[in-house]
C-alpha cells in the first residue's frame, strides 16, 4: 500500500513538471522580450519550458548552441551567421526569420543630416556593410568613421555627432526609430532577425513548437502593438 502511494506521489508531481526544457539564448530588447511574453507561454501550454538566456554579446550566443549549451538563439541575421560559421566553421542554420530591425542614424546634437561629420558605426563586417549602405543612402560624407562594438554605440551617439544603432540597442536605451532616428533602413531590408539552431534539429517537436509560436498571429499582433512601428513582423 506504501509503495502504491509513492508511485501516486511521483505520478502526480510528475504531471506538475514540464515535459521538455527549451533553451534560447538572446539579447534582452526586443528578442527576449518576445520570448518572454509570447513564446513562453504557448509552449507552457504544450508543456515545454523556455528557459531564456539573456546575454549582450552577440559572440557568446552562437558559440553555446554550436557546443551544446543551448537549444536555439535569438538575436541576429543571417549574414551576421554566415560570416560567423565562415570564421569559426559551426554546424548552426536559420530556423525561421522573425522580424525587421532597421538600422538607423541617431544624434543627440543634430537635427540635420549634413551636421554629421564624426560617425560611429558597428564593427562587425555584416553590419559594418549594411551601415556603410545606409550612409550612401542618406547622402552624407562624414570626415571621420569610428568602428566600434555596437553594445558601445549608444554612447557614441552621445560623444560624437551620431551614431549608426541596430534597434535593440537603441530600444534598450529608450530611442525609438521611427521617433528618434534621422534616417532609417525601410521595410524592404533583407537583414530580417532569425532562430538560429544546431544544423539537423529542426525536426525536433519542441523546435517546430518555437517556430510555430514566434511566426504566428500572437507574436505579430505583440510587436505591432508593442513596438508601434519599431520593428517590422515578418508576414
Amino acid at each position: 500500500m506504501r509503495f502504491l502511494f509513492l508511485i501516486s506521489c511521483l505520478f502526480l508531481f510528475s504531471c506538475d513538471r514540464p515535459e521538455k526544457t527549451l533553451k534560447v539564448i538572446a539579447t534582452p530588447v526586443p528578442h527576449a522580450v518576445m520570448l518572454e511574453e509570447i513564446a513562453k507561454p504557448l509552449l507552457a501550454a504544450q508543456g515545454i519550458e523556455l528557459d531564456i538566456i539573456v546575454v549582450e554579446d552577440y559572440y557568446i550566443a552562437n558559440r553555446a548552441v554550436a557546443e551544446g549549451e543551448a537549444d536555439a538563439n535569438f538575436f541576429q541575421h543571417d549574414p551576421f551567421l554566415q560570416e560567423q560559421i565562415s570564421q569559426c566553421h559551426y554546424s548552426l542554420s536559420s530556423l525561421t526569420a522573425v522580424h525587421i530591425e532597421p538600422l538607423g542614424i541617431y544624434s543627440s546634437k543634430f537635427k540635420n543630416l549634413e551636421q554629421i561629420k564624426k560617425i560611429a558605426l558597428p564593427i562587425d563586417p555584416s553590419n559594418k556593410k549594411r551601415a556603410l549602405l545606409l550612409i550612401e543612402k542618406a547622402g552624407i560624407s562624414p570626415q571621420q568613421i569610428i568602428e566600434v562594438d555596437s553594445v558601445l554605440l549608444v554612447h557614441s551617439y552621445k560623444e560624437l555627432d551620431g551614431a549608426i544603432i541596430p534597434t535593440n540597442y537603441a530600444l534598450q536605451a529608450g530611442l525609438k526609430p521611427d521617433r528618434d532616428a534621422l534616417i532609417k533602413e525601410g521595410c524592404d531590408s533583407p537583414y530580417a532577425n532569425i532562430i538560429v539552431i544546431r544544423t539537423g534539429e529542426d525536426t525536433r517537436p519542441e523546435i517546430q513548437a518555437l517556430k510555430k509560436a514566434m511566426t504566428g498571429p500572437e507574436l505579430h499582433a505583440f510587436i505591432e502593438t508593442y513596438y508601434e512601428g519599431s520593428i517590422t513582423p515578418i508576414h
